[in-house]
């Protein structure tokens, strides 16, 4: 298969446990694929001299280290720029692919001209559908929302995730507003259309920034119901709750003040920052 029909996929892993090997594994049994671009955000020294052999027995495989931690979307960022497929798939280093056409499916949906970016089924460990891979697109209301969970008092206020009961129900390829951040597929030159994952965030939301410049250029997201990936969301052993909590709140106030200007207001900019940052302080101390 030539390069022009192939798919390059980058996973960006950050002490990311054994997990790591099983999806790499799953990844090469993938038809349709063209590279695996491991990018090394930091791992135990056991690990990087596995993934430096793994790269030098077997030529489909790029190994990219030496640069420290750099954060999700830089990380992402560089790994893009080593590709050389025309299409391309960000892929979460504890997703699991147990569909050995979802390359296919993937590129399928791209065949139409409206849709420049698609994503799957994303499946809990235990077969349950994960509630973050059909989202809407975050706004204020919704960011506010989710950190106060006024989305489980009242339906009155939209929650960031679509119900996961529609999903049976939808057509093969459908629109969705948003996706996770766990499993993106675009071509390269749409990527670098839009300028790939922001690096204003270094973890946390870089997804939902992604989605809003998607949207912003006038282009749909494709959600592929019968192609279908398992997340295992194994969480870094060197990643704390308070420092993915403390980013997290840190992206939220990026994104509404960098896509909704009436927040860059003093009085509503701090309402808001309160707000987030109570958030932040019941996730941290008080689960």
């Amino acid at each position: 298969m030539s390069e022009s029909q192939s798919v390059d996929v980058i996973i960006l892993s950050y002490y990311t446990g054994d997990i790591l090997f099983k999806c790499i594994k799953s990844v090469r049994e993938m038809r349709g694929l063209n590279k695996i671009i491991i990018v090394n955000n930091g791992n135990p020294t056991e690990v990087e001299t596995k993934l430096l052999s793994l790269s030098q027995t077997d030529s489909s495989i790029i190994y990219v280290s030496g640069h420290g931690n750099i954060g999700f979307s830089r990380g992402c960022n560089l790994g893009e720029s080593f590709a050389t497929a025309e299409f391309l798939l960000f892929l979460n280093p504890d997703c699991v692919m147990t569909d050995n056409d979802i390359l296919t499916k993937l590129k399928h949906a791209l065949d139409d001209p409206k849709y420049k970016v698609a994503t799957c089924k994303i499946l809990n460990s235990d077969g349950t559908i994960q509630k973050t891979c059909r989202r809407n697109l975050l706004t204020p209301q919704i960011a506010l929302a989710e950190s106060l969970s006024l989305h489980k008092i009242s339906n009155i206020f939209k929650p960031l995730n679509c119900p996961t009961t529609e999903i049976d129900n939808l057509p093969a390829i459908s629109e969705i507003p948003a996706l996770s951040g766990a499993l993106i597929f675009t071509t390269k030159q749409y990527y670098q259309d839009i300028g790939g994952l922001s690096e204003q965030y270094f973890l946390h939301v870089e997804d939902m920034d992604f989605c809003m410049k998607v949207h912003n250029h006038g282009d749909k997201i494709a959600f592929v119901k019968d192609a279908v990936v398992t997340h295992i969301l194994s969480t870094s052993s060197n990643t704390t709750n308070k420092f993915l909590e403390s980013h997290k709140a840190r992206g939220f106030i990026i994104y509404i003040t960098k896509y909704f200007p009436a927040f860059n207001n003093f009085l509503l900019r701090n309402i808001f920052k309160s707000l987030i940052y109570l958030r932040y302080f019941i996730k941290v101390y008080l689960k």
